[in-house]
Protein backbone atom coordinates (compact mmCIF):
# COMPACT_ATOMS: atom_id res chain seq x y z
CA UNK A 1 0.00 0.00 0.00
CA UNK A 2 2.83 2.41 0.80
CA UNK A 3 4.48 1.62 -2.53
CA UNK A 4 1.21 2.29 -4.36
CA UNK A 5 0.81 5.64 -2.61
CA UNK A 6 4.40 6.51 -3.52
CA UNK A 7 3.69 5.72 -7.18
CA UNK A 8 0.67 8.02 -7.03
CA UNK A 9 2.87 10.71 -5.52
CA UNK A 10 5.38 10.29 -8.36
CA UNK A 11 2.60 10.31 -10.93
CA UNK A 12 3.50 6.94 -12.47
CA UNK A 13 1.11 4.06 -13.30
CA UNK A 14 0.34 1.77 -10.37
CA UNK A 15 1.33 -1.28 -12.42
CA UNK A 16 4.80 0.15 -13.08
CA UNK A 17 7.47 -2.29 -11.93
CA UNK A 18 9.39 0.00 -9.64
CA UNK A 19 10.44 -0.34 -6.02
CA UNK A 20 13.27 0.21 -3.57
CA UNK A 21 16.60 -1.45 -4.24
CA UNK A 22 17.16 -3.84 -1.34
CA UNK A 23 20.93 -3.54 -1.79
CA UNK A 24 20.63 0.05 -0.60
CA UNK A 25 19.28 -1.22 2.71
CA UNK A 26 22.21 -3.60 3.05
CA UNK A 27 24.62 -0.78 2.31
CA UNK A 28 22.84 1.39 4.86
CA UNK A 29 23.21 -1.24 7.54
CA UNK A 30 26.88 -1.75 6.70
CA UNK A 31 27.57 1.98 6.66
CA UNK A 32 25.71 2.73 9.88
CA UNK A 33 25.16 6.21 11.24
CA UNK A 34 27.33 8.82 9.52
CA UNK A 35 28.70 11.45 11.86
CA UNK A 36 30.03 14.77 10.53
CA UNK A 37 33.80 14.93 10.48
CA UNK A 38 34.03 17.96 12.75
CA UNK A 39 33.98 19.02 16.36
CA UNK A 40 31.03 20.67 18.06
CA UNK A 41 32.83 24.03 17.99
CA UNK A 42 33.42 23.69 14.24
CA UNK A 43 29.76 22.77 13.74
CA UNK A 44 28.69 25.89 15.61
CA UNK A 45 31.00 28.04 13.46
CA UNK A 46 29.56 26.43 10.33
CA UNK A 47 26.05 27.13 11.57
CA UNK A 48 26.78 30.78 12.24
CA UNK A 49 28.41 31.13 8.83
CA UNK A 50 25.76 29.25 6.86
CA UNK A 51 22.45 30.22 8.42
CA UNK A 52 20.95 32.86 6.11
CA UNK A 53 18.46 34.12 8.69
CA UNK A 54 21.32 34.87 11.08
CA UNK A 55 23.30 36.65 8.37
CA UNK A 56 20.21 38.69 7.46
CA UNK A 57 19.94 39.72 11.10
CA UNK A 58 23.57 40.86 11.05
CA UNK A 59 22.90 42.91 7.92
CA UNK A 60 19.87 44.52 9.54
CA UNK A 61 22.02 45.46 12.53
CA UNK A 62 24.59 47.10 10.27
CA UNK A 63 21.83 49.00 8.46
CA UNK A 64 20.47 50.27 11.76
CA UNK A 65 23.93 51.45 12.82
CA UNK A 66 24.39 53.32 9.55
CA UNK A 67 21.01 55.02 9.95
CA UNK A 68 22.00 56.16 13.44
CA UNK A 69 25.24 57.64 12.07
CA UNK A 70 23.28 59.51 9.42
CA UNK A 71 20.87 60.83 12.06
CA UNK A 72 23.84 62.03 14.10
CA UNK A 73 25.34 63.84 11.12
CA UNK A 74 22.12 65.83 10.76
CA UNK A 75 23.18 67.84 13.81
CA UNK A 76 26.11 69.27 11.86
CA UNK A 77 25.76 72.60 9.99
CA UNK A 78 25.70 72.59 6.18
CA UNK A 79 27.63 74.93 3.89
CA UNK A 80 26.67 75.19 0.20
CA UNK A 81 28.47 77.24 -2.48
CA UNK A 82 26.79 78.27 -5.72
CA UNK A 83 27.68 80.30 -8.82
CA UNK A 84 25.36 81.98 -11.35
CA UNK A 85 26.28 83.52 -14.72
CA UNK A 86 23.78 85.53 -16.81
CA UNK A 87 24.00 87.64 -19.96
CA UNK A 88 21.58 90.11 -21.59
CA UNK A 89 22.58 89.13 -25.14
CA UNK A 90 19.45 87.76 -26.88
CA UNK A 91 21.05 86.38 -30.06
CA UNK A 92 20.20 82.82 -30.98
CA UNK A 93 23.71 81.49 -31.47
CA UNK A 94 25.37 80.83 -28.13
CA UNK A 95 28.79 80.90 -29.78
CA UNK A 96 28.28 84.61 -30.60
CA UNK A 97 27.31 85.71 -27.09
CA UNK A 98 28.85 88.89 -25.87
CA UNK A 99 30.42 87.85 -22.65
CA UNK A 100 31.25 91.46 -21.83
CA UNK A 101 27.56 92.10 -21.17
CA UNK A 102 26.99 89.67 -18.34
CA UNK A 103 26.66 89.36 -14.63
CA UNK A 104 28.10 86.85 -12.22
CA UNK A 105 26.96 85.92 -8.77
CA UNK A 106 28.81 83.93 -6.15
CA UNK A 107 27.16 82.85 -2.95
CA UNK A 108 27.47 80.75 0.16
CA UNK A 109 24.58 79.30 2.11
CA UNK A 110 25.20 78.31 5.70
CA UNK A 111 22.55 76.13 7.30
CA UNK A 112 22.57 76.00 11.08
CA UNK A 113 20.47 73.25 12.68
CA UNK A 114 18.98 75.49 15.35
CA UNK A 115 15.78 73.45 15.67
CA UNK A 116 17.17 70.30 17.19
CA UNK A 117 13.88 68.73 18.28
CA UNK A 118 13.10 66.74 15.11
CA UNK A 119 16.77 65.81 14.67
CA UNK A 120 16.99 64.70 18.28
CA UNK A 121 13.85 62.59 17.89
CA UNK A 122 15.18 60.99 14.72
CA UNK A 123 18.47 60.23 16.41
CA UNK A 124 16.78 58.69 19.45
CA UNK A 125 14.57 56.57 17.23
CA UNK A 126 17.63 55.44 15.30
CA UNK A 127 19.39 54.47 18.56
CA UNK A 128 16.32 52.52 19.65
CA UNK A 129 16.33 50.73 16.31
CA UNK A 130 20.00 49.83 16.84
CA UNK A 131 19.24 48.41 20.28
CA UNK A 132 16.33 46.41 18.89
CA UNK A 133 18.40 45.07 16.01
CA UNK A 134 21.22 44.19 18.43
CA UNK A 135 18.85 42.24 20.66
CA UNK A 136 17.44 40.44 17.64
CA UNK A 137 20.92 39.56 16.37
CA UNK A 138 21.97 38.31 19.80
CA UNK A 139 18.84 36.19 20.06
CA UNK A 140 19.47 34.72 16.61
CA UNK A 141 23.09 34.03 17.55
CA UNK A 142 22.04 32.11 20.64
CA UNK A 143 19.29 30.28 18.75
CA UNK A 144 21.70 29.09 16.04
CA UNK A 145 24.06 27.75 18.70
CA UNK A 146 21.17 26.07 20.50
CA UNK A 147 19.97 24.47 17.25
CA UNK A 148 23.42 23.10 16.46
CA UNK A 149 23.87 21.78 20.00
CA UNK A 150 20.45 20.15 19.84
CA UNK A 151 21.31 18.54 16.52
CA UNK A 152 24.61 17.33 17.97
CA UNK A 153 22.83 15.77 20.97
CA UNK A 154 20.32 14.19 18.59
CA UNK A 155 23.18 12.54 16.69
CA UNK A 156 24.54 11.17 19.96
CA UNK A 157 21.11 9.85 20.88
CA UNK A 158 20.65 8.27 17.45
CA UNK A 159 24.11 6.74 17.69
CA UNK A 160 23.13 5.01 20.93
CA UNK A 161 19.82 3.88 19.40
CA UNK A 162 21.65 2.39 16.41
CA UNK A 163 24.04 0.55 18.70
CA UNK A 164 21.18 -0.81 20.82
CA UNK A 165 19.26 -1.85 17.69
CA UNK A 166 22.31 -3.62 16.27
CA UNK A 167 22.85 -5.49 19.52
CA UNK A 168 19.16 -6.44 19.57
CA UNK A 169 19.47 -7.92 16.07
CA UNK A 170 22.55 -9.90 17.08
CA UNK A 171 20.78 -11.18 20.18
CA UNK A 172 17.70 -12.14 18.17
CA UNK A 173 19.86 -13.98 15.62
CA UNK A 174 21.52 -15.99 18.39
CA UNK A 175 18.10 -16.84 19.82
CA UNK A 176 16.93 -18.06 16.42
CA UNK A 177 20.02 -20.25 16.08
CA UNK A 178 19.56 -21.65 19.57
CA UNK A 179 15.88 -22.30 19.01
CA UNK A 180 16.65 -24.09 15.74
CA UNK A 181 19.06 -26.41 17.52
CA UNK A 182 16.56 -27.03 20.31
CA UNK A 183 13.83 -27.69 17.74
CA UNK A 184 16.06 -30.19 15.95
CA UNK A 185 16.70 -31.90 19.27
CA UNK A 186 12.99 -31.97 20.06
CA UNK A 187 13.38 -29.68 23.08
CA UNK A 188 11.03 -26.92 21.88
CA UNK A 189 8.00 -26.35 19.68
CA UNK A 190 7.48 -24.87 16.24
CA UNK A 191 5.49 -22.09 17.90
CA UNK A 192 8.56 -21.07 19.87
CA UNK A 193 10.57 -21.10 16.65
CA UNK A 194 8.03 -18.84 14.97
CA UNK A 195 8.09 -16.43 17.91
CA UNK A 196 11.89 -16.10 17.82
CA UNK A 197 11.81 -15.52 14.06
CA UNK A 198 9.20 -12.79 14.52
CA UNK A 199 11.35 -11.21 17.22
CA UNK A 200 14.29 -11.21 14.80
CA UNK A 201 12.14 -9.57 12.13
CA UNK A 202 10.99 -6.91 14.61
CA UNK A 203 14.58 -6.22 15.63
CA UNK A 204 15.66 -5.90 11.99
CA UNK A 205 12.78 -3.53 11.26
CA UNK A 206 13.68 -1.44 14.31
CA UNK A 207 17.29 -1.19 13.13
CA UNK A 208 16.17 -0.17 9.65
CA UNK A 209 13.85 2.47 11.09
CA UNK A 210 16.62 3.97 13.22
CA UNK A 211 19.05 4.02 10.31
Amino acid sequence: SQLDQFKIYLGVPLDADIGPDRRELDDLRARGLIRPDMTLAAAIDAGLAGRLDYRNGQDQLEDAKRRSEIALRNFLPSLDAHYNFTTTDQRDHSAALDFRDHSEFWGLNLGLPLDWTPRRNDWRNALLAVDQAQRGADAQHDQVIADVRQGWRELDRLGRRVQIAQESVQLAERRVEGTQMMLAAGQTTAREMTDTQNELLDAQNALTSVL
